[in-house]
């Protein structure tokens, strides 16, 4: 991160350097956390600091991390030392927005794939007007989407049997399900777990179990077992949050769809 700041602002600190070096200094130096020079005014014949230590040295951070130091030879004064921490801090508060930028980026393009995922989810599923093949395919593009192993989608409405389906099988046993749903529906919130935040040996690497909006509903979820090389991350519960607000409205809408079919059917 700091390689990268001393080179798009090089012309700047090189005129901090001149600074420095027309109040007295005999060199300025910019060093990474491993010690390694970046970059020094005047530059030594073989690119290298000449082995002694600065005057005076600031360093620069960002949060809690070191990221780096500035360093001043042949100046040792209250006034400088002050000045260069000066210095030091402005650095570190570019490096911030450098972190916060990249951070937003990387947001955005997370933003750009969900996006575009959704839309084909929404593409590969519209076409579909029974419920058992509309959950079949709404769990085989959620496996798709998340990269995982597994996928479910259950719906429990009134005087009717349990709605569900799993990709590829069904890989969770009821009591273990159960009991995860329980957790879920008591927090109101996704529920997410691995192998390292129980104290027995579940059935599973990691889970996620993302709450469906579906009216009349008792329960309604969508999950997701055993993350393919990893678990679960962020992204990944913000792709399932976003995967179950559009299922629990597609289900709506095949069932009301089926309520009117079959209105129609009694009333001819």
């Amino acid at each position: 991160m700091l390689a990268d700041i001393v080179a798009i602002q090089h012309d700047h600190l090189e005129a901090l350097a001149h600074d420095w070096l027309a109040a007295g200094a005999t060199a300025f130096c910019i060093w990474n956390p491993q010690n390694e020079l970046l970059a020094r005014w005047p530059m030594l014949a073989n690119g290298s600091s000449n082995g002694t230590a600065p005057n005076l040295t600031a360093s620069i951070q960002v949060g809690n991390l070191t990221i780096g130091a500035l360093g001043v030879f042949g100046i040792d004064t209250d006034q400088a030392r002050v000045r260069l921490q000066a210095e030091a801090n402005l650095l570190s508060q570019l490096a911030h927005l450098e972190r916060d930028l990249n951070s937003m980026a990387a947001e955005l393009i997370d933003t750009r794939d969900q996006l575009l995922a959704l839309y084909n989810l929404t593409e590969a599923t519209r076409h579909y007007v029974g419920i058992d093949e509309t959950l079949e395919r709404l769990a085989y593009e959620t496996a798709k989407l998340v990269k995982a192993e597994s996928a479910f989608l259950i719906v429990d409405l009134p005087q009717r049997p349990r709605l569900k389906a799993y990709y590829p099988s069904k890989m969770l046993d009821d009591e273990t399900l159960a009991e995860c749903l329980t957790m879920m529906q008591a927090s109101r919130q996704p529920f997410l777990s691995t192998r390292d935040t129980v104290s027995d040996d579940p059935p599973y690497r990691s889970l996620l179990l993302v709450p469906m909006q579906v009216r009349q509903s008792k329960t309604a979820v969508l999950g997701v077992m055993n993350k393919l090389g990893d678990d679960f991350m962020s992204p990944d519960v913000k792709m399932a949050k976003a995967i179950a607000d559009y299922a629990g409205a597609q289900i709506e809408n095949v069932l009301l769809f089926q309520a009117s079919v079959e209105q129609t059917r009694l009333q001819t």
